[in-house]
């Protein structure tokens, strides 16, 4: 190929487009300058994946959409029409000379200066036909360069939570009023979807359900984002749906699943560092701290370290009591909390186990009043956590003596969860009575509200930002 000149639209492999992008930084032989600018408009991974697809709005020029036909080459061929131009697709797909495996037409009658008309029409038109072939949006490709302005409009409006690759036909030279390409002069312009950019909207969204403690539905919308995504954000954005997940399943104490999400996404994002350095590796530094904290905390054996359960519950709630003021949720857990903190401080400060205790374990001036949890097959005692707190003040114990001496209080705040609808009541827990639970059981927890497991803020919209 001589010095300068461009190879015709077509000739070029997809291995010479690779080539000559990781070249062109580096090297100044003519074939890979004029190369690369003549296809400086293609994304690279776009290329990779041309579409069997088209779909197309024609207006009154064939040319234009002949050269967009032969350019991107589809099996199939959706034509969105007017009055004016649906005589045009027989003589487009003539002089395209294709081997076409089927064609239809969105034919806009009378209105397509109405965009709304324009909108429906094909935004109903389009998955019916796709149907009928076996295809979906994921193999289309738009070209929107054809038809009034309003078609135009409509036909991208229509599809850019949907199909990620459109398609503009320019061209070097342009005439007339209407400054239209002149034959000949055509050029084709790949885009990617400009919803990698719009997608700010959905990452907002995810940002408040996170903030929310709306795990799941964080994930939900990022999945439905993915697919609407270009090629080369979606293993970013799976790597932040890994971490979202691990959130979701830390939330609902699966601690294992989410050591697996968090490892898988931090692994994946680290490639990406160089891209957004300050956020992506602050998500990375955020999310490894915690990691490292589950890390710690669950055994090989899947078994978790008991007062890191307690804290995790505790933690759990005021999720549900401060972020989604799910109030009986949170008394519901915070029981749990009592519980396990009265088992946890019987067996590791005194060697007893309330699920089994033995008859010597319990204080002689207790005992008859500890003879109804008398398991009479194995002669040990078994009792929840009221007559745990009652040993442990026999015993001399600090929180023991603490809840002894706060009985008004506490017969409050239990009469408070047994009238709870997830108790066995038909009252809903208010506000009030909800953080008089929190900050009562965050005291026998030995424990202040900022020592509690906090999920980071991750400002996803900032990849895009």
């Amino acid at each position: 190929m001589a010095s300068g000149q461009k190879p015709p639209l077509g000739m070029a492999t997809i291995e010479q487009i690779e080539i000559a992008t990781r070249l062109q930084p580096y090297v100044q032989q003519d074939w890979a300058n004029s190369f690369w600018i003549y296809y400086k408009n293609f994304d690279i991974k776009v290329v990779k994946a041309m579409k069997d697809v088209l779909l197309i709005s024609i207006g009154s020029s064939p040319n234009q959409t002949v050269f967009s036909v032969k350019a991107n080459n589809p099996k199939y061929v959706i034509f969105v029409v007017s009055n004016a131009t649906y005589k045009i697709v027989e003589q487009v797909k003539r002089e395209a000379g294709l081997n076409l495996v089927a064609t239809e037409q969105i034919h806009i009658e009378d209105n397509e200066n109405d965009i709304t008309a324009c909108y429906k029409r094909i935004i109903q038109g389009v998955p019916l036909i796709l149907k009928r072939w076996g295809k979906t949006y994921a193999d289309v490709i738009v070209d929107y360069t054809g038809g009034t302005k309003v078609m135009s409009v409509a036909i991208v409006l229509a599809t850019i939570e949907s199909c990620v690759q459109y398609c503009y036909i320019s061209g070097e030279k342009r005439e007339g009023p209407g400054m239209r390409v002149v034959d000949g002069s055509e050029q084709a312009v790949y885009r990617a979807n400009p919803w990698d950019e719009l997608c700010v909207r959905d990452l907002t969204k995810i940002d408040l359900m996170f903030s929310r403690a709306r795990y799941k539905t964080a994930v939900e919308i990022l999945e439905n984002t993915i697919q609407k995504v270009n090629q080369d954000k979606r293993e970013l954005f799976k790597a932040i749906q890994d971490i979202l997940e691990g959130y979701a399943q830390w939330d609902d104490f699966r601690h294992t699943k989410a050591i697996q999400s968090f490892s898988k996404g931090i692994n994946c994002l680290k490639k990406y560092t160089l891209i957004n350095e300050n956020v992506i590796g602050g998500i990375i530094d955020a999310v490894d701290i915690q990691l490292k904290l589950l890390k710690d905390a669950v055994k090989n054996n899947n078994e978790r370290d008991p007062e890191f359960l307690i804290k995790d519950i505790i933690s759990n709630a005021w999720r549900r009591m401060d972020l989604e003021q799910k109030y009986d949720d949170a008394v519901a857990r915070l029981y749990s909390a009592m519980e396990r903190i009265a088992k946890f401080r019987l067996l590791t400060y005194h060697k007893i186990d309330n699920s089994a205790a033995k008859n010597e374990e319990i204080p002689e001036p207790i005992r008859p009043s500890f003879q109804r949890y008398l398991n009479e097959r194995n002669g040990t005692y078994q009792f929840g956590f009221k007559k745990s707190f009652e040993l442990l003040c026999a015993l001399g114990d600090e929180i023991g003596k603490d809840y002894q001496q706060c009985g008004n209080e506490i017969k409050k705040i239990m009469d408070m969860r047994n009238q709870s609808i997830l108790a066995h009541g038909n009252d809903p827990v208010n506000s009030e009575l909800c953080h008089q639970m929190f900050h009562f059981v965050l005291r026998f927890a030995m424990l202040k509200e900022a020592d509690l497991f906090k999920f980071p803020a991750l400002n996803l919209k900032r990849l895009i930002l």
